[in-house]
């Protein structure tokens, strides 16, 4: 802290371990760890310049002390920046080389920015009228590792009324809340001993009832059908990778008077898991390539939380202006808005002034026709909109519609 300006305080609980802890004049690096948990994981809270030439030294810095932080670790705090316009509400409009600098720094970073939960601005100037300000100066950024080791991360916004800014709470284990799994079937299934019997003896259940009725209870008997086949069935290759590996430590210490046979066939079944798991993985993150034949299943791993989490509705915006983050208000909202999409409403004519206009339309000279498809509901709208058009049947006479004038019908009677 500068006198009483700025600081930052640190607490922590007893289950937590605190390894290391370094300071500086705009941040704490905190290395700790967990209960049950061999790895060490790093904290870094910041409360940086809201000067530009400050600030960009500050970011050098960060990025020189990263190198120490290993790969499970987030950065946190106020960063006094924005990384678009889209961030701020009120006052003047940044230009988007201003934005540069900050992006660069969490592209530098090589760091994940997983949104939020709640009020979407972070800071407010307070100020009545025209020069009131919000922005989301506030921000935890995270990197790759650490959100393969705590995949449900989330950040919510908390606003406080006797402060400029808002809580930010990161919760690595939010309520799951989760719904009932879908289900997906694994590429892996067929090469696996009983699969096609189970198919088969379930699609070929009697089932009586409409067609449509019946394909999809010979679905559903297929899906259940396979449900209970691979509880018999040793379909976790992660499982079979760790057993295997423990089998070939334990065999390993034997010598040479382990039994070699064995050796090489296990051996053989841990690279046939491999694949496997791999395999799934790239199932999973929907890839269907290796880009330059790296077959690395850490990379689909990664691209799999990312679509989790990209794909994650944190909050919703509703249409007073009002946000809601909780499942329950989301699922509200979404069915709220979809009812309104799809219910008829009455069609408004709205009034516009012809005034001005060189051409109009000519309602004693012109008329109007539809086609059979045109909905009643089409035909008085548009009828109303041009305010007494007078309608014609859409009969034709040589290809051309009776409506367009008898004066074009007389040229053609000689045909």
């Amino acid at each position: 802290p500068v006198d009483l300006k700025g600081g930052l305080f640190l607490c922590w609980s007893d289950n937590v371990s605190i390894v290391d802890i370094i300071s500086s004049c705009f941040g704490l690096e905190v290395c700790f760890m967990l209960p049950n948990n061999p790895n060490k994981f790093w904290a870094v809270f910041v409360y940086a310049s809201n000067c530009g030439k400050e600030r960009d030294a500050q970011w050098q810095a960060i990025k020189r002390h990263s190198m120490l932080w290993g790969d499970k670790w987030f950065l946190g705090g106020d960063f006094n920046d924005l990384v678009s316009n889209e961030e701020k509400r009120g006052g003047k409009v940044r230009s988007e080389s201003s934005f540069r600098s900050f992006r660069n720094f969490i592209w530098g970073l090589k760091v994940q920015n997983i949104g939020f939960k709640g009020y979407p601005y972070t800071w407010s100037n307070n100020r009545n009228g025209e020069g009131f300000v919000e922005e989301r100066l506030d921000r935890f950024l995270f990197s790759d590792e650490w959100l393969l080791s705590f995949p449900l991360t989330t950040t919510t916004h908390i606003p406080r009324i006797s402060s400029d800014h808002c809580l930010l709470l990161m919760d690595t284990n939010p309520g799951s809340g989760q719904r009932k799994k879908r289900f997906y079937f694994d590429a892996r299934w067929p090469r696996k001993n009983g699969f096609q019997e189970a198919v088969t003896e379930a699609w070929q259940k009697q089932v009586y009832g409409p067609p449509l009725y019946s394909i999809q209870s010979k679905i559903r008997n297929t899906r259940m059908a396979l449900l209970k086949w691979k509880t018999s069935q040793a379909t976790n290759s992660a499982l079979l990778i760790d057993s295997y590996n423990a089998q070939l430590a334990v065999m390993l210490n034997q010598g040479s008077r382990k039994d070699w046979d064995n050796w090489m066939e296990i051996k053989k079944k841990l690279q046939k898991a491999y694949l496997e798991e791999e395999e799934y993985w790239r199932q999973k993150s929907r890839i269907q390539w290796l880009k330059n034949g790296d077959k690395n299943t850490r990379y689909f791993h990664t691209c799999v939380k990312h679509r989790r989490i990209k794909n994650k509705i944190a909050y919703l915006m509703k249409d007073n202006g009002e946000s809601c983050g909780e499942e329950k208000e989301i699922v509200e909202e979404i069915v709220n808005s979809f009812q309104k999409i799809f219910t008829s409403t009455e069609h408004r004519v709205e009034e516009c002034s012809l005034e001005g206009m060189q051409r109009v339309i000519n309602l004693s000279k012109s008329s109007i026709f539809f086609s059979k498809n045109t909905s009643n509901d089409s035909k008085d709208y548009i009828c109303q909109l041009f305010g007494g058009i007078q309608v014609v049947r859409s009969s034709k006479y040589l290809g051309m519609p009776l409506g367009i004038g008898k004066s074009k019908l007389d040229t053609f009677k000689f045909v």
